[in-house]
């Protein structure tokens, strides 16, 4: 009844999702969008047989994700540089669970919170995707709190035991959202996760322990070397006739 009620209103619905009591929907463009909050019934509502539906515009989550998702895991935020508005870097603060007096390795709630992280998210309207995420989740426990940080959904769980399972899910069933895949991780694990990733260099190997720079081995390896003789006493290079 809503989308024919659009249609004849000249609005083009392209995707709806009804979550309990809230339908979400994607009208053809942003101009669309501002239209029906003003056009029916007033500011932010809209009256259609006999009711009168509170309506609001979804936020956007688009992001700069790559460099994003390395300000999520160390607690700063990027935000969405087209938007003239919005500052280039927001001050650092938990992503977990919001507060600013902490960074996220000194959360209380770390070990019961995850990051789910989806190029869906880039797309779909935030409250249509925490939707979906808490429906593919419904096997598990209800989240405590969720909040959006960068360009992925950060949620406490009430235990750490929750958080585990459901981790566990998304890695054996697989988790969905408006058609690709999500990851799910511990938060517990995500800054061993940045620290890995700012300790290394693409296409660089690791230094073996004991090595210098350019592979030259240190202290008693380099002497042996240098003698030509093996921890037993023979020469390096076989028995001795």
């Amino acid at each position: 009844a809503i989308c024919a009620f659009l249609a004849d209103g000249g609005f083009k619905v392209l995707r709806t999702y009804w979550h309990q009591n809230v339908c979400y929907m994607r009208l053809g463009d942003e101009d669309q969008a501002k239209r029906l909050t003003y056009s029916h019934g007033g500011l932010n509502s809209l009256e259609l047989m006999g009711e009168v539906m509170k309506v609001r515009i979804a936020r956007s989550t688009r992001r700069l994700a790559d460099r994003g998702k390395v300000h999520e895991d160390l607690g700063t935020q990027e935000t969405d540089a087209a938007d003239p508005a919005a500052p280039s870097e927001v001050p650092s603060e938990c992503p977990l669970c919001g507060v600013a007096s902490h960074v996220l390795r000194q959360c209380p709630a770390r070990s019961r919170g995850l990051r789910v992280s989806c190029a869906a998210f880039e797309q779909t309207p935030r409250q249509e995707a925490e939707a979906e995420v808490a429906k593919a989740s419904a096997e598990c426990a209800s989240f405590e709190a969720v909040r959006w940080h960068g360009s992925s959904l950060y949620i406490i769980m009430p235990t750490a035991a929750d958080a585990s399972q459901l981790v566990q899910l998304a890695a054996g069933e697989g988790m969905e959202i408006a058609g690709e895949m999500a990851s799910v991780e511990l938060a517990a694990s995500l800054e061993r996760h940045a620290s890995t990733f700012l300790g290394r260099v693409k296409g660089l190997r690791p230094e073996a322990p004991g090595r210098a720079p350019g592979g030259k081995a240190r202290g008693k390896a380099k002497a042996k070397h240098r003698s030509g003789k093996s921890k037993g006493g023979l020469p390096s290079n076989g028995p001795a006739a």
